[in-house]
């Protein structure tokens, strides 16, 4: 995030992943850690940009990581659609 200050970057694409497909308490870390997160991320000017992948077994498609996105309630935390 230092960096990203440094350097004028205000947009920090995110990829969330576990290495298996998680339950609903690894679900409701996950949201808290976005949330976290994003409140450090704000600190430094910095928007984090959630990246759906359909190869992951979390967050594989837009609908999901728009429900994670509503769920951490942070202004500056969107979608990477690219």
């Amino acid at each position: 995030l230092g960096l990203c200050e440094a350097f004028g970057i205000g947009v920090l694409a995110i990829v969330p992943d576990f290495t298996a497909p998680p339950g609903p308490h690894e679900v409701e870390r996950a949201i808290a850690s976005l949330a976290e997160a994003a409140r450090w991320a704000q600190a430094f000017g910095v928007t984090l940009a959630l990246e759906p992948r359909g190869r992951l077994p979390f967050c594989s498609s837009i609908p999901t990581a728009l429900s994670l996105i509503e769920a951490a309630g942070e202004p500056n935390v969107g979608l990477c659609l690219d």
